[in-house]
């Protein structure tokens, strides 16, 4: 948009920063994260001055579980800040006061009720020991490999899709990504500045530079020719260069 109004001669500027981020209901605080970084663009109006445009599209907070629990993640830290790495004199204080106040509200219990009701969780957790521990053993295991899983599993539904000849422009990118990948892997990185064509060419002769060119071929075939059937042939040229 900038590079738009120059072109008419409004002059115009790219802005960077921050979006408003979300409020915290459960700390009380408007957490900003680093996903919330943005740019826009301001214009100078003649009699308004620098005016404020935002062409980025407007996207709506998510409510979900996942959105739920990032709030409850962003409680915890807050609370590790305030009460741990932030615990002075003065939160002390604060905190015998709270217990002081609390105390007086309800009765404590006794020691005899509270040895017995440690003697009955200690059974509850002997009870369901190997239970904790399988449970904590498969969460442990979709920490490991549920990414590696997840990524495949994704990446299988695509490849189906494609053999459908259910391809759009937009494949190709993810296609051409996953070759970098694969090369990264393998030792061998695109530079930046390079086009995909530039790369092809510029890479020593070799089994993987006549693989390279030949993907590069169909990614162009399919991005800007939109050529849907090169994509299964991308997809073999992958698997090839994957299995080396």
């Amino acid at each position: 948009m900038a590079v738009m109004l120059r072109t008419i001669g409004i002059p115009s500027r790219v802005v960077t920063g921050f979006q408003s981020g979300v409020y915290n209901p459960m700390t009380g605080w408007q957490v900003v994260r680093a996903s919330d970084a943005h740019s826009w663009v301001e214009a100078w109006l003649e009699g308004r001055g620098w005016t404020t445009f935002d062409p980025t599209p407007s996207s709506v907070a998510g409510t979900g579980l996942l959105s739920r629990l990032s709030l409850l993640s962003d409680t915890a830290e807050q609370f590790w800040q305030d009460w741990v790495m932030s615990y002075d004199l003065d939160r002390q204080a604060a905190l015998a006061s709270r217990m002081q106040e609390t105390s007086r509200r309800m009765r404590l219990p006794q020691m005899g009720d509270l040895v017995a009701g440690l003697k009955e969780a200690a059974g509850l957790v002997l009870r369901y020991a190997a239970a904790l521990a399988t449970l904590m053993g498969l969460v442990i295991i979709g920490i490991v490999f549920g990414p590696k899983a997840a990524l495949w599993w994704r990446r299988r539904a695509h490849a189906q899709r494609l053999e459908r000849g259910e391809t759009e422009r937009s494949d190709a990118t993810i296609l051409y990504q996953r070759l970098l990948d694969a090369l990264e892997k393998r030792g061998v990185q695109k530079p930046p500045w390079l086009t995909p064509a530039e790369f092809a060419r510029v890479l020593p002769a070799s089994e993987i530079s006549a693989l390279v060119d030949d993907a590069t071929v169909a990614y162009n075939q399919i991005r800007f020719g939109g050529h849907r059937e090169s994509a299964p042939r991308m997809m073999r040229v992958l698997e090839q260069i994957e299995k080396m």
